[in-house]
């Protein structure tokens, strides 16, 4: 009972009855507390001291120390085993430069507050450091390939986490209940995400869903996000991810926003169950079947889709309310006689999207008088909608052209120039003339009325002159080019 320091130098050893096999009434550890129904004997010892040399730290081997301040662990370690620390009152240690395992509880139910992994580290064991409520901050190096069930589970101060990008599967309950997780970095190009991995981590609202492969059961349940996009990789090609399994993002009460796209086609019971505030989903037609209660809860909620897809037919059926973009009425446009191109104003819910960001458009008989089209088209999260809106275009009104004759030769040689702007009329085209004349005073009164793109009438009156030389020469080189042009049109 008056132990306090340890050197421990067997570079190989095995504990044989360290394994507290049952905690309640069980021998913990070769130099550590004693219980059972009839007694209890605390540990006295403070400090350990591992050799150089010694590669492996025995299972259990200061398991249940409560009193335990320092260790000193050696660069030659490699293997930290099972349980080695947990119950301890350990708050601290640098673990060695060529450390490769960390086995199963390890530092579990410890008040270790820092943790520097090495560079070489590739296995963190289940439950290595569950319930170390006084981790705030982890980094974990591209060396780790693997971390199993639990490892992180209730490390309620945990905020920050940066994952290996060589890590690929988050295990059942990795970072479940880390209730303060705000920051976690995962660049990892396939994710799978392991049954209740993120459950009740209210804080982390945001996270990184591309690239995800598949989601298990609970993954998210009761978490923070509150946009989920689910089916692509960042280069927005589709990944494997096919089916949103039961209850994968149930009781999120921040989600909002769910676009649904890739090859996901299936919806499973209360997959997005009591998300009070979620709003907007947005689910590709890829999507055949959804759990009649994958929604139940979501009083809020709109579905956007592709009409007469299977799912506008669920959310028709399951009353729930369905659109496909919401686009503002496009007032009617006045022909120009060029490519009319109005401004469109695209919403999904009460948010006003973006053009070439949220979507693009595309016209087509938007030229000539009559019913154009313009086709709304999804970017980002809102991929997989596209719809089509309507706009008139209508006549344009004689009143505002410019009606000039022009004399080629004598009084009676002559023609009207009509334009709109700077944009010539054809005759039998566009308008139509009558002639009145007077030959008292050798006035021409022409009436012009529109035709096809053009509507109303507007009245000219000029006086028959001889044209002069100027305009003669004019006329006469126009008559040539005019040939000249004919001829090529016959060719070509």
């Amino acid at each position: 009972d008056s132990l306090k320091t340890i050197y421990y130098n067997a570079e190989n050893c095995q504990i044989i009855d360290g394994h507290p096999a049952d905690e309640s009434n069980g021998f913990y550890s070769p130099f550590g507390t004693y219980k059972n129904l009839a007694k209890t004997f605390e540990s006295t010892v403070e400090k350990i001291v591992i050799g150089e040399g010694v590669k492996i730290i025995p299972a259990y081997f200061a398991y249940g120390l409560t009193n335990l301040k320092e260790v000193i662990v050696p660069d030659s370690v490699t293997e930290i085993g099972r349980g080695s620390f947990q119950n301890s009152s350990i708050e601290s240690i640098n673990l060695p430069e060529n450390l490769v395992t960390i086995e199963a509880d390890s530092f579990r139910n410890t008040k270790i507050n820092f943790v520097k992994f090495p560079d070489k580290l590739r296995l963190i064991g289940e439950s290595a450091f569950n319930n170390c409520d006084s981790l705030v901050e982890l980094c974990i190096p591209d060396s780790v390939v693997e971390i199993d069930d639990f490892a992180f589970y209730d490390c309620s101060n945990l905020k920050k986490v940066r994952m290996s990008t060589n890590v690929k599967f988050i295990a059942e309950d990795v970072f479940g209940y880390c209730v303060l997780l705000e920051d976690f970095i995962w660049d990892s190009d396939v994710k799978l995400v392991g049954e209740y991995a993120f459950e009740e981590d209210a804080k982390l609202v945001n996270f990184e869903f591309a690239g995800v492969e598949k989601i298990y059961a609970s993954s998210f349940t009761g978490s923070g996000v509150n946009l989920v996009l689910l089916g692509e990789n960042k280069e927005e090609e589709a990944t494997e991810l096919e089916i949103i399994e039961v209850s994968s993002f149930e009781n999120c009460a921040n989600l909002e926003t769910l676009s649904i796209g890739g090859n996901v086609n299936t919806i499973k019971s209360f997959a997005f169950a009591n998300c009070e505030n979620l709003e907007t989903a947005i689910i590709s037609p890829t999507v055949t079947n959804i759990a009649s209660d994958a929604f139940w809860g979501c009083d809020s909620l709109t579905i956007y889709c592709v009409e007469d897809s299977y799912v506008h037919k669920y959310a028709l059926n399951n009353g729930i309310p369905v659109s496909t973009f919401i686009i503002a009425p496009i007032p009617n446009q006045v022909y120009t006689g060029k490519e009319i191109e109005p401004e469109v104003n695209v919403k999904v819910s009460n948010k006003n999207l973006t053009e070439n960001t949220d979507f693009t458009l595309k016209y087509s008989d938007n030229i000539n008088v009559g019913t154009a089209k313009v086709l709304v088209s999804g970017k980002g999260i809102y991929k997989v909608l596209a719809s089509t809106a309507n706009f008139t275009i209508v006549t344009k009104d004689l009143e505002s052209v410019v009606v000039t004759p022009v004399f080629a030769g004598g009084k009676t040689e002559f023609e009207l120039v009509v334009k709109n702007g700077t944009q010539a009329l054809k005759e039998g085209v566009d308008y139509s003339v009558t002639y009145t004349e007077n030959k008292e005073t050798d006035n021409v009164t022409a009436e012009i009325t529109g035709i096809g793109n053009y509507s109303g009438k507007t009245t000219v009156t000029f006086q028959l002159e001889e044209a002069t030389v100027w305009q003669k020469i004019v006329s006469f080189f126009q008559m040539i080019w005019d040939a000249i042009v004919n001829f090529f049109k016959s060719i070509f």
